[in-house]
């Protein structure tokens, strides 16, 4: 079989995991795993005929755990002899055949949360019966480091047969975000990865160690290694003390959740009528100008003008605040090269305890998937996906604002589109930013062209846009009301958070821009838009 070394490793821990999942033993795990890929290698199919590679392998795993089921019947019992609990406990009643094998199962599954060295050597003294020197001489340490261990190992094992049952673990699913840029909107694993999550949330509730880890989540720990490392890697976890790992991360749980929520409830209602005025006198003059592109209402142009008003009054709030109680963060540098936060949220419904039900409307359902920038080589664009009219993320980057700049160039200059653009056209009509009418394309957003005396940059200049914000606003008020807001959150974020990851906490749990757009839209300025408008939503592009 044209088995390829990339085959090999790609499923030899989920051929390992299938192994011991059967054997519930080490050494037979080994050797079951050893026999599937010998199987592998037997077989005269071709991967080329292979349709589903995972379902082949399960297929052949299988029928070599039911052959090695039947040659090795009885099964090899390691752990039943008394002198292997003898390191474990002083006192065993071996005439108790049901205490004993009691007890080895319990031992069997303490040894696999034991961190990878202690494991080895506890594994190859115990089961293999090596001497310590045997052992030195296999892992490379000396032997004293490997007496060192199975002291380690024995008083640790013994430690957890005593103790009582600990109640089991119930795992968690944190929403996972970034705040930033990165190369990688998986984050390497974290954001779907709901172990690797599991991880987290141990290691943010109490510095652990991989054996801690282990046991709290009752996962073997050789699968959680690897998910460590790559952790580690992404600087998401950090080393503290001798080897215990800390999350580096806030995770936003019920009472942070609710105390952002009925601060921005109040901020909007303050902020959101007045700048929801200047952005009146912005659309007249933008419509006079004969610069938009696009086929769309008022109402909808309101929408994504708004985004403009608001990210920039979001900004200019946080620069006063931030100067006035000592705010500064940067954004940390990953090993990828990526420059982010996460943004990690763990809320139960426990919070929503609200007579209020104004209020508990905006709690439930104010929010959205993050303010999106983008620019291509001709275009910026901004993008909020919003959450209360059932907005998912929308893939809205590079790739479709050079879209959108070659179909204005097939607009204005009446091109006939060529095999790239009907690809680029299909794409976007899809997603709702075009329409085909009469064989042409008509743009569904709005799209602002560059001009020689911008009205743009008259009022959104950030120098100018901040000399007329401050006529409608009494931001003496508004950074009181934020700097008492930051006093009341500064007590839930955990102490170990570096100040760094602190301020930033504190920064964005008030300046969430959903809720301007909320508040406007539930006292009548904005309308509810149709189904179709809602896919295109609060999108703006402009030429740079």
């Amino acid at each position: 079989m044209d088995i390829s070394k990339d085959i090999i490793e790609k499923y030899a821990k989920k051929i390992y995991g299938f192994a011991f999942s059967k054997t519930r033993d080490y050494n037979d795990a080994q050797d079951l795993s050893q026999e599937i890929l010998v199987a592998l290698f037997d077989k005269g199919t071709k991967l080329s005929q292979i349709e589903n590679m995972d379902a082949y392998i399960y297929r052949i795993c299988s029928y070599t755990w039911m052959n090695f089921y039947r040659k090795d019947i009885q099964k090899r019992k390691n752990l039943e002899n008394a002198s292997m609990l003898e390191f474990v406990a002083d006192e065993t009643d071996i005439e108790e055949e049901y205490i004993k094998k009691e007890l080895h199962e319990k031992l069997r599954q303490e040894i696999m949360y034991l961190s990878k060295m202690k494991r080895e050597v506890t594994i190859m003294f115990y089961y293999e019966n090596k001497t310590s020197k045997e052992i030195s001489e296999i892992l490379n340490i000396p032997d004293s480091s490997v007496r060192w261990y199975l002291g380690e190992s024995k008083k640790t094992l013994k430690e957890r047969i005593e103790m009582t049952e600990q109640g089991i673990y119930k795992p968690v699913k944190i929403g996972i975000g970034h705040n930033g840029w990165t190369t990688d909107y998986d984050m390497f694993g974290l954001r779907s990865d709901v172990l690797m999550q599991n991880i987290c949330y141990v290691c943010y509730l109490k510095p652990c160690t991989t054996e801690e880890i282990a046991r709290t989540l009752g996962v073997a720990a050789v699968y959680l290694e690897d998910k460590i490392d790559k952790l580690l890697n992404m600087d998401y976890l950090k080393i503290v003390g001798k080897n215990k790992y800390q999350t580096t991360f806030f995770i936003m749980e019920d009472k942070f959740f609710r105390e952002s929520k009925r601060f921005m409830y109040k901020l909007a209602d303050k902020v959101s009528v007045p700048l929801y005025n200047f952005t009146v006198n912005a659309m007249d003059e933008l419509k006079k100008s004969n610069v938009l592109l696009g086929e769309y209402n008022d109402n909808f142009f309101m929408w994504s003008l708004l985004m403009l008003t608001i990210n920039n009054a979001v900004h200019y709030i946080n620069e006063l605040v931030s100067k006035r109680c000592g705010l500064t963060y940067i954004y940390p540098k990953r090993k990828d090269g990526s420059e982010h936060f996460v943004s990690a949220t763990m809320v139960t419904g426990e919070a929503v305890n609200i007579d209020d039900e104004d209020f508990k409307e905006f709690f439930l359902k104010c929010e959205g998937c993050g303010v999106k920038t983008r620019t291509s080589d001709k275009l910026n664009s901004l993008q909020y996906d919003i959450g209360f009219f059932g907005q998912g993320w929308r893939d809205f980057d590079d790739i479709e604002l050079n879209q959108l700049s070659r179909v204005v160039d097939i607009i204005e200059k009446n091109e006939i589109p060529n095999e790239y653009d009907k690809h680029a056209i299909a794409n976007l009509v899809k997603k709702g930013y075009v329409k085909i009418e009469n064989d042409k394309p008509i743009i569904l957003i709005p799209y602002l062209k560059r001009q020689e005396n911008p009205i743009l940059y008259k009022y959104y200049d950030k120098a100018q846009f901040f000399e007329r914000i401050k006529k409608e606003l009494n931001l003496d008020e508004i950074v009181n009301m934020c700097c008492e807001h930051i006093d009341n959150v500064r007590k839930l974020i955990p102490s170990f958070l570096d100040k760094n990851e602190t301020d930033q906490i504190i920064c964005n749990s008030f300046t969430n821009q959903y809720s301007f757009l909320w508040n406007l839209w539930k006292k009548g300025y904005l309308q509810t838009p149709s189904v179709e408008e809602i896919k295109r939503l609060c999108t703006f592009v402009y030429e740079k």
